[in-house]
């Protein structure tokens, strides 16, 4: 299918932006408030936020008209749902067997 918009490449980068976003979210869930303000400023923390590469990536898509700003809030939706929707299974899954701990482990 052609893209409608003709930027090639640059759309296809649609496909795997929700991917990208639910990591970053499950990136923050993890780390965020655990390590947060032990090592770096509140200042820092922020300054940092203000230079995420995956915000500034999204406005070069949405500055090349590649994605719409509607498009954007579908894709935090479904990363969103998706994290959630791991987060969920993880919580109702029964713990692994002990005995399993260092299985797939070659050190």
């Amino acid at each position: 299918m052609a893209c409608p918009c003709q930027h090639g490449e640059l759309c296809a980068t649609k496909q795997w932006l929700s991917g990208l976003l639910a990591m970053a979210y499950w990136a923050s869930l993890s780390m965020g408030t655990m390590y947060q303000n032990l090592y770096r400023s509140r200042d820092e923390i922020r300054e940092w936020q203000q230079r995420d590469p995956i915000q500034y990536f999204v406005n070069y898509l949405t500055s090349e008209k590649a994605l719409s700003q509607e498009d954007v809030r579908k894709e935090e939706a479904a990363a969103y749902a998706a994290v959630e929707e791991a987060y969920q299974f993880g919580l109702g899954s029964p713990d692994p067997d002990p005995e399993t701990l260092l299985e797939g482990v070659y050190a």
